[in-house]
C-alpha cells in the first residue's frame, strides 16, 4: 500500500493512503518518483482551490485523470499542471 503524508491545515500531518485518487491511478503507471511527487502536488493544489475535502468525491478522480493527462504532455510545474486542470474543468478543452 502506498502511504502519502502531507501537511494539512495548521501544519498537521495527514495520511492520504492508497484511497487518494491520484496515487491509486499512479500505482501501476510508468511515472518515476519525481513525476509522481509533482502530480501529487498539483492534485493537492487543485483540491485546495476547489475546496474539496472529501477524497472519495467522484470529482477528485476526474481531477486526478486530468492532472495525469497534462503531465503526459511534458509539463513539470505543479502550479501549471493544476492551473491547466482547473481550466479544463471550467470548459477549456485544450490539454497540450
Amino acid at each position: 500500500m502506498l502511504i502519502v503524508y502531507t501537511l494539512g491545515p495548521a501544519g498537521r500531518r495527514e495520511n492520504w493512503g492508497a484511497s487518494v485518487a491520484i496515487y491509486r491511478l499512479l500505482q501501476k503507471s510508468g511515472f518515476g518518483p519525481e513525476d509522481t511527487k509533482r502530480m501529487g502536488e498539483a492534485y493537492a493544489l487543485a483540491l485546495a482551490q476547489l475546496e474539496l475535502k472529501n477524497r472519495n468525491d467522484a470529482l477528485t478522480e476526474s481531477i486526478a485523470k486530468l492532472i495525469i493527462e497534462i503531465a503526459q504532455t511534458g509539463e513539470k510545474d505543479p502550479k501549471m499542471i493544476c492551473a491547466r486542470a482547473l481550466s479544463l474543468l471550467r470548459g477549456d478543452r485544450k490539454v497540450g
